[in-house]
């Protein structure tokens, strides 16, 4: 896999802010958020690449069991279920941080933490990937524990949230 680090910090959003985790982050995403904080990590090739058992070795250096799979974006890896099954079978819980833009069944995911991209993280000129998405969410909805969490520009975003929370609850 090509990782672009792994590090130790506290998770600062969601159900376990606060909790000690490990973060993994991928390198790698098609979608290129006009917000996005890490950049850096959108080539997928911008990294190391790392047999998977490294990667559980140098994650299990921490003496703390939570294991934040992120990105760029985790979900267009073809080796992430490869992963999360080798940290499960350490012992980890296991939340992987997605815009939800690709569905992979079989992974050992303990929270789902899904970012839909709404039409404000669009570049000028780009498409709304929500929009080629929902099939994708809903489909890790239903299948694994998630939280989800919206990036809210102005009140104007909030029709829109309404709009996918309806088709993704529903």
């Amino acid at each position: 896999m090509v990782v672009n680090e792994i590090f130790h910090s506290i998770q600062g959003e969601g159900t376990l802010a606060g909790t000690p985790s490990v973060f993994v982050r991928l390198s790698g995403c098609p979608i290129h958020c006009k917000w996005c904080d890490t950049q850096y990590a959108w080539d997928a090739n911008e990294g190391e690449e790392i047999p998977i058992p490294e990667i559980v070795n140098k994650i299990i250096q921490w003496p703390c069991r939570f294991v934040v799979i992120t990105g760029g974006e985790p979900m267009v890896n073809p080796q992430l279920p490869e992963l999360t099954v080798a940290l499960k079978e350490r012992n980890k819980h296991i939340t992987i941080e997605t815009s939800g833009i690709n569905f992979i069944a079989g992974l050992a995911c303990d929270l789902m933490s899904i970012s839909p991209k709404l039409s404000n993280s669009v570049q000028p000129g780009g498409v709304n990937p929500a929009l080629q998405t929902l099939s994708s969410l809903k489909q890790l909805i239903r299948r694994y524990p998630y939280q989800l969490k919206f990036v809210v520009d102005s009140a104007d975003d909030l029709p829109e949230i309404q709009q996918t929370l309806k088709f993704l609850i529903c």
